[in-house]
C-alpha cells in the first residue's frame, strides 16, 4: 500500500522542508552488477532482449465433453469421428464410441452435455468400435478392435471391461495379438460375450467367448474359410445373436487390398464378397451360410417376426437393400430394395440393428416394430415396416455429410439416437418419423462472453447451435442452453455474437438463422424471451454483432435484410430457418436500436452493405460497425442522435473482412482483426479524428476474435494457431503463445476485468484455453539500499547524518519507456513525512541509478521509517483512471536512534 501524497502539518514535515534533497541518475550498461559508487560509470545506454510475459496457460476445457485438462494429453483433441452408438440402460447414457478416439462418449439426453471416459491413452493407442452389455453382472464390455494397428503381429484386439453404471475400467481383457475385429454380441442364455476377429497372420477368422462372471477368455471357435491370403481378408463385420434358436447369425466379408486396402468395409472401402454364417453358440459347430450378393455391413434380428436383417451396400448391378434371413429356416426369404445412391457418391448402408437394445449397438423400436437402417454418403435413415418387409418413409439428415452411420434405441424416453459421421448426434422421434435434434458432440466453440454480475463465461458452439455456461471458479460446464430450433441449431456461421446488459443481468445473443436475439437470464441461465425480427416474403432480416450502450442503456444489433427468394427459407419446429445469410443477396443493412426494458426495436439506423461486427467507445459516445461487400469499412454511428455520422475509409486494408473490434480505453483507439487478404492485419482507428492510424502485421490468416485485458492493458487476439499480444502504446506485438497440442482460433475471447484471466476459444478443435494474466511491468526496481557518507551500506543513524537511498531501474520492456520515479518515506506511525519525483526515461533494456541524498535534521522522532521506490507512468491526478505502476515496488528500512 503505497502511503498517500499529503502534506503533513507536523513539526516533522516543518523539519524536513529545510533537508537538501538532491537525486543523482547515472546511467549504466545492463549487465553491469549493482554498485555503491556511481562515480566513473558508463554514460551510454546498452539493450538487452526482454521478454514479456503475456500470460500463463492455466488449464484448457474440452467444451463439450466438460473435460479440464490442466496438462492437454496429445491425443486429447481427438474425440473422432462416432461411428457406433449404444445405449447403455445401467447408466441411462447414450455411448458414442468415436473410431480412433481415445475416448468413450456418453451423452446424458437429460442436460445434453457429453461425458468424456478416456479408455486410450498416447502409449496405447487402438480403435474402440462397438460394445455389449451383460445386464447380469452390470458391466460393459467395449472393443478395442486394433483396426489401426492391423498390419501389426505385436498387437491386438482387447475388450475393457467397465462397469457400467458410472464406466469404471475393471478389467482389461487381451484377444491376442495379430487380430483386429468389429463385431460383438452378448448371449443371455449362456451369459457369453462373443467377440469376433480376423487374424494377421493366419488369414482365417475366430470368435473369442467370453465368460461374463470371470471376464476370462474360456474358447475360440474357428472360422475357416477358402481363398484367403495376405491380400484378402475375410472380417467379421456384425452379429447377432437369436436366443430362440441359441444360433449367432456373422456377416462376414472378403476383403482385399484392391477393395480399398482397409481390414473392414466400413464407411472408407468399397467391395467385397460377403456371407452370413449361422453358428451354434453352445457346441460352436457351423450349422449354416447364406450366400450374399452384395457386400454387406449390419445385421439386426427382429424378435416379433423371428426375422434377421442384413444391409447391403449396393454394388455393380445391384442397388443397396436390406436382406431378409427367415431364422426358422436360416434361408433368404427377400430382398427389400433402398433408394439408389446420393449425387456423386454411391450409398452404403451402415449398422442399423432392430432387437431389444441388449447386444452391441444393435437397436430395435419395439413400440412401432420399425427397423431403421443409416447410410453413409445419403445423408438418409430409411424406416423399414417389419411386418410387411417394405420400405416406409426416408429421414433426410439436415446438412451434408453426416453420414448417420449407427442407431441406438432409448427405451426410456422413446427417441432413436443416430451417430453421425461428422460428429453430431442426431435424435429421431419414431413416432413422427422426423428429426427431433441435432446434438454436436465436439462442440466447436467460437465466441466468449465474460459476465461480471455472476461469475460465467458464456460460450457459443458455431454448429452445435448451444451456448455453454461456464464458472470461473471452477472452468467447468454448468449449464447447457439451447437458443437455436432443435433441428437447425443456432450458429451453424460465425455469425453469432453476445452482449450483456448489466442493469437486467440478462445476455443476448443474436441467431443469424432464425432471424431473433435470443435472451438468457444470467440467473436462472434459462431463454426467457426473444426478439423477432420482422421478415416478409421477399426479404429476411439476419442479424449478426450487437453491443451494448452504456450511455443510454440501448441494444444496437447489425441486420442484413437478404433477397428470401434467392436463397430460401424452411419452415421446421417453432420457426423458420432462413438461408439468406450464407446464400443470399443482401439488398440493405441497417442497425436496430432495441430498449431492453420492453425488447422492442425503437430506431433503425441505416449502415453500408453487410454489417458484421460492433464496438463501444464510452468516451466520444460512438458505435463503431464493420461492413463487408467487397470493400471494407467502418461506419461510425453517434449513439447520442442514433444516426450514422461518419465513415472510415480503409484505404489500401479496405480488400480485407473484419471478423471483431474492441476498445482501448488507455489510448482511446479501436482495433479492428481483419483477415480474409493477404497480409492479415489488425486495423488501429485513433477515435478522436475516427481515421486509420495504423496496421500491425498478424501471424495467421484466419477469423479471430480480438479483446482488451484492463489488467496489462494488453490487447489480445487469437488467429489460428496462435494467441498474440499487441502493447497499445506502440501498436507493436509483444508476444505470442502457441498451446501445446493445439492452437488458438476463434470469433471471440472472453475477459475478466477483475482478474485478466483469458477464455479463448479454440473453434478447430474444440476447447477454451484458460489464461492467466498479469499486469503489465515495463521496468524493474532493484533491492533498495541505505548507504551513509562514504557510501557503504548501514541502517542506524542519528540525526545530522548523511544518508542516501540508492536503488538500480531496468527496462523489461522492447521498446522506450517514459516514467516517474518516485521515493516515498514514512515515519514509524505510517504517516507519509517526505515524497519526492524524478521524471525519467529508458530504452529497451537499459539500467539506470535513481539515487537520493538528504541529511536527518536534528529532532526528527526516533524508531523506523520505511522507504518506498516504485515507477510510474505520471501523476495520479493527472492520469485519472488511466493511471498504473510500472515496476513492483520494493521497500526498505532504516532506523533512527534517540
Amino acid at each position: 500500500m503505497f502511503p498517500k501524497l499529503i502534506r503533513s502539518r507536523t513539526s516533522e514535515r516543518a523539519v524536513l522542508m529545510l533537508l537538501l534533497l538532491w537525486f543523482t541518475v547515472a546511467t549504466i550498461p545492463s549487465t553491469s552488477q549493482h554498485s555503491d559508487n556511481s562515480q566513473g560509470l558508463s554514460s551510454t545506454q546498452a539493450t538487452a532482449t526482454a521478454t514479456l510475459n503475456i500470460g500463463k496457460m492455466n488449464a484448457t476445457l474440452q467444451i463439450s465433453t466438460d473435460t479440464l485438462y490442466p496438462s492437454l494429453p496429445s491425443s486429447a483433441y481427438n474425440i473422432g469421428v462416432p461411428i457406433t452408438v449404444f445405449y447403455n440402460d445401467q447408466s441411462g447414457y447414450v455411448d458414442f464410441l468415436g473410431g480412433f478416439a481415445p475416448s468413450l462418449l456418453a451423452f446424458d439426453t437429460k442436460t445434453n452435455l457429453v461425458h468424456s471416459i478416456q479408455i486410450l491413452t498416447p502409449t496405447s493407442p487402438g480403435t474402440l468400435i462397438s460394445e455389449s452389455l451383460d445386464p447380469k453382472n452390470g458391466e460393459l464390455y467395449v472393443l478395442d478392435g486394433n483396426v489401426a494397428n492391423y498390419y501389426s503381429i505385436t498387437t491386438g484386439a482387447r475388450i475393457f471391461a467397465l462397469q457400467a453404471s458410472n464406466y469404471t475400467l475393471l478389467k482389461t481383457i487381451n484377444l491376442g495379438n495379430g487380430t483386429f475385429g468389429m463385431a460383438e454380441t452378448y448371449d443371455s442364455r449362456n451369459n457369453n460375450i462373443y467377440v469376433g476377429l480376423a487374424n494377421r497372420t493366419s488369414y482365417q477368422d475366430v470368435i473369442s467367448i467370453i465368460d461374463s462372471s470371470t471376464d476370462t477368455i474360456i474358447r475360440n471357435i474357428p472360422l475357416t474359410m477358402s481363398g484367403t491370403s495376405p491380400n484378402n481378408y475375410p472380417v467379421l463385420q456384425a452379429m447377432v445373436y437369436n436366443p430362440n434358436n441359441d444360433l449367432l447369425y456373422i456377416v462376414r466379408t472378403l476383403l482385399g487390398l484392391a477393395n480399398g486396402g482397409f481390414p473392414y468395409a466400413g464407411p472408407y472401402t468399397t467391395g467385397g464378397t460377403s456371407d452370413l454364417v449361422i453358428v451354434n453358440a453352445t457346441t460352436g459347430t457351423t450349422v449354416g451360410d447364406v450366400s450374399l450378393a452384395e457386400p454387406a455391413m449390419g445385421i439386426a434380428y427382429d424378435p416379433a417376426n423371428s426375422n434377421a436383417y442384413v444391409t447391403l451396400q449396393g454394388t455393380a448391378g445391384y442397388a443397396p437393400a436390406v436382406a431378409v434371413i427367415d431364422t426358422r429356416s436360416n434361408s433368404l426369404s427377400g430382398l427389400i430394395p433402398l433408394p439408389g445412391s446420393s449425387p456423386g457418391a454411391q450409398s452404403f448402408v451402415f449398422v442399423t440393428f432392430i432387437s431389444i437394445p441388449r447386444p452391441a449397438g444393435i437397436t430395435y423400436d419395439p413400440q412401432n416394430g420399425f427397423l431403421y437402417v443409416g447410410t453413409i454418403n445419403s445423408n438418409s435413415v430409411y424406416v423399414i415396416n417389419g411386418a410387411t418387409n417394405s420400405l416406409v418413409t426416408t429421414i433426410q439428415t439436415p446438412p451434408a455429410d453426416y453420414n448417420p452411420m449407427s442407431i441406438a434405441y432409448d427405451p426410456v424416453n422413446g427417441i432413436l439416437y443416430d451417430s453421425a459421421e461428422t460428429g453430431v448426434a442426431v435424435t429421431i422421434n419414431p413416432t413422427t418419423n422426423q428429426i427431433s435434434g441435432t446434438y454436436d458432440v465436439q462442440g466447436f466453440p467460437a465466441d466468449a462472453l465474460y459476465d461480471g454480475l455472476n461469475g460465467n463465461i458464456y460460450v457459443n458452439s458455431i454448429v452445435q447451435g448451444s451456448v455453454y455456461v461456464m464458472s470461473s471458479t471452477t472452468d467447468k460446464v454448468v449449464a447447457t442452453i439451447w437458443p437455436g430450433d432443435p433441428y437447425y441449431k443456432l450458429p451453424i456461421a460465425y455469425g453469432s455474437s453476445m452482449a450483456l446488459d448489466p442493469n437486467n443481468g440478462n445476455i443476448y445473443i443474436t441467431n443469424p438463422d432464425m432471424s431473433r436475439v435470443s435472451i438468457i437470464d444470467g440467473a436462472t441461465n434459462q431463454i426467457t424471451n426473444k426478439i423477432v425480427f420482422p421478415s416478409d416474403a421477399n426479404n429476411t432480416a439476419v442479424p449478426d454483432g450487437i453491443v451494448y450502450d452504456s450511455s443510454n442503456g440501448k441494444l444496437y444489433v447489425t441486420l442484413v435484410n437478404c433477397n428470401t427468394s434467392v436463397a430460401g427459407a424452411l419452415t421446421i419446429g417453432d420457426g423458420t430457418v432462413n438461408l439468406c445469410g450464407r446464400f443470399g443477396n443482401a439488398v440493405s443493412s441497417n442497425v436496430a436500436v432495441i430498449d431492453p426494458s420492453t425488447n422492442i426495436i425503437v430506431n433503425r439506423i441505416k449502415v453500408g452493405v453487410f454489417p458484421e461486427g460492433a464496438v463501444y467507445n464510452p468516451n466520444n459516445n460512438n458505435i463503431y460497425i464493420a461492413t463487408y461487400n467487397g470493400t471494407a469499412s467502418i461506419q461510425v454511428i453517434d449513439a447520442s442522435r442514433n444516426i450514422q455520422s461518419s465513415t472510415i475509409d480503409l484505404g489500401s486494408y479496405n480488400n480485407l473482412y473484419i471478423s471483431s473490434m474492441t476498445f482501448d480505453p488507455a489510448n482511446g483507439n479501436v482495433y479492428a482483426y481483419a483477415g480474409g487478404a493477404s497480409p492479415p492485419s489488425v486495423l488501429v482507428i485513433n477515435t478522436a479524428t475516427n481515421n486509420l492510424v495504423g496496421a500491425i502485421g498478424m501471424a495467421s490468416n484466419s477469423i479471430a476474435g480480438i479483446a482488451y485485458d484492463p489488467v496489462n492493458q494488453l490487447i489480445y487476439t487469437n488467429p489460428g494457431g496462435y494467441l498474440q499480444a499487441i502493447d497499445g502504446n506502440t501498436n507493436k506485438v509483444v508476444g505470442t503463445l502457441i498451446a501445446d497440442g493445439f492452437g488458438f482460433q476463434g470469433a471471440g475471447i472472453g475477459v475478466d476485468p477483475k482478474t485478466g484471466t483469458l477464455y479463448a476459444p479454440d473453434t478447430s478443435f474444440g476447447f477454451v484455453s484458460i489464461l492467466t494474466t498479469s499486469p503489465l511491468i515495463p521496468l524493474v526496481v532493484s533491492p533498495v539500499s541505505i548507504l551513509n557518507l562514504q557510501g557503504n551500506p548501514q541502517s542506524i543513524f542519528q540525526t545530522g547524518s548523511m544518508v542516501t537511498v540508492s536503488t538500480q531501474i531496468q527496462s523489461s520492456s522492447d521498446s522506450t519507456t517514459q516514467f516517474i520515479g518516485v521515493v516515498q518515506i514514512t515515519n514509524p506511525k505510517g504517516q507519509s513525512v517526505f515524497s519526492g519525483t524524478k521524471t525519467m526515461s529508458l530504452t529497451s533494456g537499459a539500467c539506470e541509478f535513481l539515487k537520493f541524498a538528504f541529511t536527518i535534521p536534528l529532532g526528527l522522532t526516533p524508531g523506523v521509517y520505511t522507504v518506498y521506490v516504485s515507477a510510474w507512468n505520471g501523476f495520479p491526478a493527472i492520469m485519472g483512471a488511466n493511471w498504473k505502476t510500472l515496476a513492483a515496488t520494493q521497500t526498505t528500512s532504516f532506523t533512527i536512534s534517540a
